[in-house]
């Protein structure tokens, strides 16, 4: 919504009307306040007036937003006034609702020359609005005047501006002919510079060609000499090389065959290191399965005599007490069947770990003796019995791949009798 909408629909018109029409209604009005009636009435038409008598672009939106509280005031006063019955009453609302109209003039004093109903104003405020009137003409006239002048110093520079441009643009022009001309000679002299560069290159280019086939010429037999040498060391160097790299590869050779036994030495140590340690482990196990068996023995035997002879001492057979201890004694018998199965598993195994170190410690020294085919092969056959059963489970009985102290002895014998 415009300002103007804003002014001409605003409350405050709304609220004067009704204060006139407050005032119309009160009948037999205190005969001290008829004045006050009075003065209400005529500042309120007044100021209503306004509406339709000054363009609504010539009215303050803040004035009118200053005059609505106390146009509100006096209204509320007045509809007390009315609603009383007691004139001492009824008169305090209407002074009161004629200072608000008051406060309202004050603050809307300066639009009632714009009414044809309005009261004069105060010679006080007439100089003040004259003073007010002069000052502002006053500084009008200044700005106008500044303004003038400030035009004609713009004139005045764009003129001179106007004619630097038109100087230097002068000046450029000539400049601009004489570097066309200049251009124009220098392209002549380049042309003929062309030329004359042209049989230059084309003289050099000649001479060098006859120049560089000689140099080619003498340079591809200087060459071939040194090639021809070169290629003699090079063949003799080579010979050398190969009867060095021949003899490097057989010290290679041995010095693999030497690290192949050295770790293979190596590895099955610490192969019989770790079937050591898991029989270590399982021979640990085995013991505290073993004394799982012991405690939940001793537990079965002594919950069973503690059932039956407190059934013997009581004197008096309790069938539930008699079943849940022997439930007790039944759990603890199974406990104790199943520690002495998973003792018995451990055992195996580290007996089978024992084995396989003894087997492997002897191993080496065993076919140390033997050509060096046999111990490949040994070798070969027993990797197939070592390394698969690394993860394999407790070893059942009759199982072959566990073998025993007398396969490597076996193995040897059948190697040396093919």
């Amino acid at each position: 919504m415009s300002v103007d909408e804003q002014v001409s629909e605003h409350d405050i018109w709304a609220v004067l009307g009704e204060i006139v029409d407050l005032v119309s209604q009160i009948d037999d009005p205190p005969a001290d306040v008829s004045a006050e009636l009075v003065r209400i009435s005529a500042v309120a038409s007044t100021a209503a007036d306004i509406r339709t008598n000054v363009p609504s672009e010539l009215i303050p939106l803040g004035v009118l937003k200053a005059m609505m509280p106390n146009a509100t005031s006096a209204r509320s006063q007045l509809s007390s006034a009315i609603s009383q019955a007691q004139e001492p009453q009824k008169a305090t609302h209407i002074r009161n609702a004629e200072t608000q109209i008051d406060n309202l003039a004050t603050a809307s004093g300066w639009l009632m020359p714009y009414s044809h109903n309005a009261v004069a104003p105060s010679p006080s405020t007439v100089t003040a609005a004259q003073r007010a009137i002069a000052s502002i003409q006053e500084k009008a006239d200044g700005f106008e005047q500044r303004i003038t002048e400030l035009e004609g110093e713009l004139a005045a520079k764009v003129e001179a501006e106007a004619d630097r441009a038109s100087t230097a643009a002068t000046e450029a022009k000539s400049r601009l002919d004489l570097v066309t001309e200049q251009v124009g000679d220098l392209g002549t002299r380049i042309s003929e510079d062309e030329g004359r560069l042209d049989k230059e290159i084309a003289r050099q280019q000649q001479a060098f060609a006859t120049a560089q086939q000689d140099r080619d010429k003498a340079w591809l037999a200087e060459k071939g000499d040194a090639l021809s040498t070169l290629a003699d060391d090079a063949t003799t160097r080579i010979e050398k090389i190969e009867t060095a790299a021949n003899g490097s590869l057989e010290k290679v050779k041995n010095a693999e065959t030497e690290a192949q036994e050295l770790v293979g030495s190596i590895s099955v140590g610490a192969l019989a290191n770790g079937y050591e340690q898991d029989a270590n482990e399982d021979t640990i196990v085995q013991r505290i399965w073993q004394g799982a068996v012991l405690a939940s023995t001793v537990g079965a035997v002594c919950t069973a005599i503690w059932a039956f002879g407190d059934a013997d001492i009581d004197g008096d057979f309790q069938a539930d007490r008699f079943l849940a201890r022997a439930v007790v004694v039944a759990l603890l018998t199974a406990f104790a069947t199943y520690s002495a199965r998973q003792a018995g598993v451990h055992r195996d195994r580290a007996t089978w770990s024992r084995g396989m170190q003894r087997q492997l410690q002897s191993f080496g020294p065993y076919i140390e003796s033997l050509p060096k085919n046999q111990r490949e092969e040994l070798r070969a056959q027993q990797t197939s019995r070592f390394f698969p059963v690394i993860a394999a489970p407790s070893p059942a009985k009759g199982d072959d791949r566990f073998g025993s102290a007398g396969s490597i002895t076996d193995a040897a014998k059948k190697a040396a009798s093919d």
